[in-house]
């Protein structure tokens, strides 16, 4: 069933070295159900060996080691919420960071906390082990730059297909990649889904943010535009906030700072894109949801039905929440 031979050299095999980086913090040393979020087949699947094999071969080679520290033990077992009930219990501060109250609890009742965590075995990396994961950890992270870069380069040249095959391509290569499309995916079938999925949708959607300036951003000049926009197609891919705070130029007097007016931008492509939708479905009125913390001008939009082609612009313009416009479109 697997495909690895007593000569294989695992440090050429990125699923080993992504296994051995999950021992730089401290785990059980026996896993028999989920590591790092996957299951054993799913890291039998990537490795081309059971994983409890590839973690003896790490100890085997002296990469992994059994750790005695008792911070290690306190730290993987206990959350921060149960630490302070334990410290409380005992009538200790609960204040200051997690490292912080396992020094306190450990200097006050060592004996119980040895009790607490027994029946436990952890490992963790040795200085060796230690050290070609942390290689790894780093090359990977200098990788994921170089992939922003390129797609930042792309979107800047208006190269979207190019910007958004680049992102396929790259969640294709991972490890365990994954899809907001299958529901029980195993990593082979995941990197297929990522290898040929269509880019049509998010290539309109970006031509929406380049194409359309909602009217709250009227102030910014093209180059402030071109990286707020930027910043909103980039969200798009990766679906997280930091990538809304791409650096920006934006200096012009506007109440959004480049996050919010990033974010703005990205809104307001899919209020067109809905529009759209909407038109095509054959509906004919829309309605406006609004928060209970909206501003007045928000709550005063939202009181009546609209024709298609009078719907107020979302982001609304003249929102003066402090949170930004989060209105949205309603069709009942």
């Amino acid at each position: 069933m697997f495909n690895l031979f007593s000569s294989f050299d695992w440090q050429k095999s990125r699923p080993h070295l992504f296994l051995l980086s999950g021992f730089l913090n401290p785990q059980e040393e026996y896993h028999q159900g989920r590591f790092h979020g996957h299951d054993s087949n799913e890291w039998a699947e990537v490795l081309g060996e059971p994983l409890q094999k590839a973690i003896q071969r790490f100890m085997k080679e002296g990469l992994i080691v059994k750790t005695n520290s008792l911070v290690d033990y306190v730290e993987y077992k206990f959350k921060l919420s149960e630490l302070k009930t334990m410290l409380k219990k005992r009538g200790l501060a609960v204040s200051g960071r997690k490292d912080e109250l396992i020094s306190r609890l450990i200097e006050n009742d060592t004996n119980g906390v040895k009790k607490a965590v027994s029946g436990l075995s952890l490992v963790r990396c040795s200085d060796g082990g230690q050290k070609i994961a942390e290689q790894f950890v780093f090359q990977e992270k200098q990788h994921k730059e170089n992939i922003e870069e390129q797609m930042v380069l792309a979107f800047r040249s208006h190269r979207f297909r190019d910007a958004i095959q680049t992102y396929y391509r790259f969640q294709a290569s991972q490890v365990f990649p994954t899809s907001p499309s299958l529901s029980k995916p195993n990593p082979l079938a995941v990197r297929k889904w990522w290898e040929n999925r269509d880019p049509t949708e998010e290539i309109s959607v970006i031509n929406l943010m380049f194409a359309k300036t909602p009217k709250s951003l009227s102030k910014l000049n093209d180059k402030e535009l071109e990286d707020v926009r930027i910043a909103a197609s980039m969200y798009e891919l990766w679906e997280i906030q930091k990538y809304l705070e791409f650096p920006s130029s934006q200096q012009s007097e506007t109440s959004y700072s480049p996050k919010d007016a990033a974010f703005a931008v990205w809104r307001y492509a899919y209020h067109c894109r809905n529009l759209l939708d909407y038109q095509k479905r054959g509906i004919k009125t829309i309605g406006i949801d609004s928060f209970n913390d909206a501003c007045d001008a928000c709550k005063e939009m939202a009181k009546k039905r609209y024709a298609l082609n009078e719907v107020p612009e979302l982001p609304y313009e003249h929102c003066t929440s402090p949170n930004g416009c989060r209105c949205g479109l309603s069709v009942e």
